[in-house]
């Protein structure tokens, strides 16, 4: 999920942990592990079933790919080149300063010497993603994403703009390979299904584009586009998306279908109000204006369930939305329910995307407010997605939970998160990562993080370097202490609210882990809690304790004592504390 995070965020605060230590400490927090309030757990465990509580644990260590990705995929789209060579001239002089040609050249160009020099630029980037995505299969080993993988459709072989539906591609046919081995190997691979298409033929025989209104960001002017963000929902446009969905689940038996990305979210408002064009030519009008009818949605969402469900039994479908969006996913349910469906029977999960850049792990994200209207024009989408809320993002997601399992459904996943660089450094953005994955995980759900490697640099676990990021090491690390046998038990209260304490449990060996950390306020121009807090343990009686610190560095730290009373100093980057049963 791309955007100007800029424009989401205040001025943050660039302050080092290492400038932490020059602050003078406050008095000690006392943490009992004699004192664990495991009210959200319980609340979780009636919300959640047992098997989707397993099942999460199961497929976390999972992470967002890009369609060419861990596939191997290589593919060049000929729709793409057919455009570009319609007049490569104009196509030259449109990108002439990024391309790094000279107007008077492309004047003196033939119309053959302009179209080889577009492919040359277009065989390039090509082998540049494909290289990149093809180092993906050996990192995702090293991170130890060994649970799930989501495959996103981003000119690849999922993608519903590219794919041929009426003959077989033996690259095609490679990616799905790819795909029936990691099922077997017990992965949980998600498909993104998806986008719409350009154009389609109606009942009366005609054909019909789709279009997206936007604010051209030169003019300012209203515009019009065509789109492939346009949710199928109309005679003609639902019979070639049931046949894209037949395809691709016909050969990925067993995998998990995610029916579009972030329906929800209207990318030509930007989310937020700033109600901006991407500028990205390939993605024009991106999620389309009209991306806030749940009507439309549902009409999809059903289609493509019956396809998936008749082609490969086995498979699950889900719906996403982008937030935390209750109102969006029990306006699609409903509208199931209206057109004479049971939802159960059409949705097997919900997955939402806990983007909450902008404020610390710890807060709720935004909330679509349709009354926010600006003059954006007659024809311009009316409302937006507020950033102006207060209140935690755990009881957020209790509230969703709780909505969504009360109407059934009752295997709930986070699907994309993630915070970017930029108002953050990459030290920061890594530990507000290891606060997200640890409290959804305490949460119940799986952390999915978005991305490992992908055009969203400032997400990436790798930067345009191709080096490792803090993030990567953090990932990695988190990982190897949060296996399938971890589970949450409840949390430590403080009072003061300088510590956060979440306390999970080994299953494999009783040992008890807490997982404590300041809720430190990087976007915060206020210098919310930049300071390290000291916590004290009693552990009543001598324990063996293992401490493990700086979870962003390629090798953390990692100290084993025995003792009564533990007392260590703990700020932004979560600390690990593991307790083993019995004492010595």
């Amino acid at each position: 999920m791309d955007g100007k995070i800029s424009e989401l965020a205040t001025e943050s605060i660039q302050t080092s942990p290492q400038m932490l230590t020059d602050y003078k400490l406050d008095k000690v927090v006392e943490l009992h592990i004699d004192n664990v309030d495991s009210q959200k757990v319980i609340e979780i465990k009636d919300m959640l079933t047992s098997e989707v509580l397993l099942e999460n644990r199961k497929h976390a260590h999972g992470i967002n790919v890009l369609g060419e990705g861990s596939v191997g995929y290589d593919y060049i789209a000929p729709l793409t080149e057919t455009k570009f060579l319609e007049d490569p001239k104009q196509i030259l002089a449109k990108y002439s300063e990024e391309l790094q040609v000279k107007e008077k050249d492309i004047q003196e160009m033939s119309e053959d010497d302009a179209a080889r020099r577009i492919r040359e630029e277009v065989e390039k980037r090509n082998s540049q993603s494909s290289q990149k995505r093809r180092a993906e299969t050996k990192l995702l080993q090293e991170l130890g994403v060994d649970g799930s993988i989501k495959i996103h459709m981003c000119k690849g072989p999922f993608d519903a703009r590219y794919l041929d539906t009426s003959s077989s591609d033996p690259k095609q046919e490679e990616a799905f390979t790819y795909v029936r081995n990691q099922i077997e190997k017990e992965i949980r691979v998600q498909i993104a299904l998806g986008p719409g298409f350009t154009e389609y033929t109606n009942e009366n025989g005609e054909i019909v584009t789709n279009t997206t209104t936007y604010i051209d960001p030169e003019t300012k002017a209203l515009g019009k586009s065509e789109t492939v963000f346009h949710i199928p929902s109309k005679t003609g446009e639902l019979e070639k998306w049931d046949k894209y969905c037949r395809y691709v689940s016909s050969r990925c038996s067993g995998a998990e279908f995610d029916i579009w990305i972030e329906p929800n979210h209207n990318l030509d408002d930007n989310g937020h109000g700033k109600f901006e064009h991407n500028t990205d030519s390939g993605r024009h009008g991106e999620f389309s204006s009209e991306g806030r009818k749940p009507e439309e949605y549902a009409l999809a969402v059903i289609v493509a369930s019956n396809a998936i469900k008749q082609e490969a039994p086995d498979s699950k479908v889900g719906i996403n939305v982008a937030f935390v969006d209750i109102e969006y996913i029990e306006k699609t349910i409903e509208t199931i329910k209206i057109l004479g469906y049971d939802p159960t029977k059409i949705i097997d999960y919900v997955s939402f995307n806990p983007y909450r850049f902008g404020k610390k792990p710890e807060m709720c994200g935004p909330k679509w407010n349709e009354n926010l209207e600006g003059f954006r024009g007659d024809s311009a989408p009316k409302g937006r997605f507020d950033w102006n809320t207060e209140g935690s993002y755990e009881e957020e997601v209790l509230a969703l939970m709780g909505r969504v399992s009360s109407l059934g459904i009752r295997d709930i996943r986070t699907s994309e998160s993630g915070y970017p660089v930029g108002e953050l450094t990459r030290q920061q953005q890594a530990e507000y990562n290891l606060r997200g994955w640890v409290l959804d995980r305490y949460l119940g759900l799986p952390e999915s993080p978005w991305t490992l490697t992908s055009e969203s640099e400032d997400f990436s676990f790798i930067d345009k370097e191709g080096n490792k990021t803090e993030t990567f090491y953090a990932y990695k690390n988190f990982n190897s202490i949060f296996s399938s046998s971890i589970i949450p038990s409840g949390e430590i209260h403080t009072k003061d609210e300088k510590v956060m304490c979440k306390v999970f449990e080994d299953e494999s060996n009783g040992s008890q882990i807490l997982v404590v950390w300041s809720p430190t306020g990087y976007y915060s121009n206020k210098g919310e809690n930049n300071r390290p807090v000291k916590i004290s343990v009693p552990l009543l009686g001598e324990k063996s304790v293992e401490i493990i610190t700086g979870l962003s560095k390629d090798t953390p730290n990692i100290e084993k004592r025995a003792t009564n009373k533990l007392e260590i100093n703990v700020h932004g980057e979560p600390v690990i504390i593991r307790i083993s049963k019995g004492s010595n």
